[in-house]
């Protein structure tokens, strides 16, 4: 079966170049802008696959995502104010190229409550009354249970907050290197 055919207007095509040279561009929207410019130069997914690399079903996926994405970029460009077009088009467009939203369930933690548990976890447990010298992920999680931080939280998910805070870089953290 053949690759449906892509089309671009001249402006969109010179906004897809300009965004698969462009160093301050995102890794994925080059890859993404290099993409669609040699699929709208003919290539199937196959040669996009031979030649340049990149997988047949992410060649179909975006080949398919540009096809959905045509009707809004050629509204954007025929009704958006001429000295507004190419600003808004190259917008468009970026979204366009954007990932697409996941699925699943949205954070079960706010920002609020991982930086009280690790609150918690730099205070000293006897401040708690607890018996240790130090915070085990068992203790630690009783506790944020027990202040009523959090209703619940496993043990592996206060030890992943640990860990990730453990792997930041101070600029990471906001703080000023000594």
């Amino acid at each position: 079966m053949n690759s449906p055919k892509l089309s671009a207007t001249p402006l969109q095509q010179t906004i897809l170049r300009t965004i698969a040279h462009q160093s301050t561009a995102s890794v994925c929207e080059v890859e993404r802008a290099t993409l669609i410019l040699a699929m709208l130069q003919g290539k199937s997914n196959v040669a996009i696959h031979t030649e340049l690399g990149y997988s047949w079903a992410k060649a179909r996926r975006w080949r398919y995502r540009w096809i959905d994405l045509q009707p809004t970029l050629d509204t954007v460009e025929t009704t958006t104010d001429p000295k507004k077009v190419r600003h808004e088009l190259e917008k468009a467009i970026r979204d366009g190229l954007s990932d697409a939203e996941r699925s699943g369930s949205p954070g079960k933690f706010s920002a609020h409550d991982y930086c009280q548990i690790l609150g918690v976890a730099l205070e000293e447990p006897s401040l708690s009354g607890r018996p240790v010298s130090h915070w085990g992920l068992t203790e630690l999680t009783q506790e944020v249970i027990k202040r009523g931080i959090v209703d619940s939280i496993s043990r592996s998910q206060v030890g992943s907050f640990l860990k990730r805070q453990r792997h930041q870089t101070p600029q990471d953290q906001g703080l000023a290197q000594p």
